[in-house]
């Protein structure tokens, strides 16, 4: 069975969060499985939707898992769909981890800004 002990899950947080990441939102209403891949998950379209990098500074070590920094993502229209339901991480095409929100957010309104906080536990 392996263990990792506390000290090295913190490394291996650390190493995952200082590569170059990007955080997508997603628009379909899929619960996250094993076998997905980025095509699994379909980002909103227009309404001034642009996938966020994740700089491998603005990640911080706290209580057992990594927490990057705020992604603000503000709409200039709502994009098609305008149903966002989560959002994942990837590495090039390489799908490393997924977050659904407690409940989709709508995105009705030109202006209207969700927030992710980024956050990875091993």
């Amino acid at each position: 069975m392996l263990t990792v002990p506390n000290v090295g899950r913190a490394a291996l947080l650390k190493l995952l969060t200082q590569v170059g990441l990007t955080l997508e939102l997603y628009t379909n209403d899929v619960k996250p499985g094993p076998d997905d891949t980025t095509a699994t998950y379909h980002p909103p379209v227009g309404g001034g939707y642009v996938p966020h990098k994740l700089a491998p500074k603005n990640w911080s070590f706290k209580s057992g898992q990594m927490v990057g920094a705020e992604q603000v993502f503000t709409f200039t229209a709502p994009p098609k769909p305008n149903v966002i339901y989560g959002y994942f991480v990837r590495l090039g095409n390489i799908l490393m981890w997924v977050e659904p929100f407690d409940s989709p957010f709508p995105v009705n309104l030109k202006g209207d800004t969700l927030v992710v906080v980024p956050t990875l536990t091993l």
